[in-house]
């Protein structure tokens, strides 16, 4: 039985939340979401991340079940992005680091 390493994936969460979160601008945009919910225009205008890079990292914090995504009640073409309760916690930790 051979011992497995820690970056193989599926084999450490931590890591694999780690790795995710240290990718260009997901920590900035997890405390930008900390404590209000914002549309993609909002996100680009604040933090100046181009359309495509935004786009991608919004999925993959969905993807991680950090961020959801809910459609304006106004208009629905338009989507607002929020910090779930998974994401609040990781966000209440990474403030701590501040």
């Amino acid at each position: 039985m051979g011992v497995k390493s820690v970056t193989e994936k599926g084999t450490c969460p931590a890591i694999q939340l780690l790795t995710m979160l240290s990718k260009r601008h997901m920590l900035l945009l997890l405390h930008t979401l900390t404590g209000e919910s914002l549309g993609f225009n909002a996100l680009q205008e604040k933090l100046a991340i181009n359309t495509a890079s935004l786009s991608r990292r919004l999925q993959e914090l969905e993807g991680e079940k950090l961020i959801e995504k809910t459609v304006c009640p106004t208009d629905s073409r338009f989507y607002y992005y929020q910090l779930t309760k998974r994401g609040k916690k990781i966000s209440a930790l990474i403030e701590k680091f501040q």
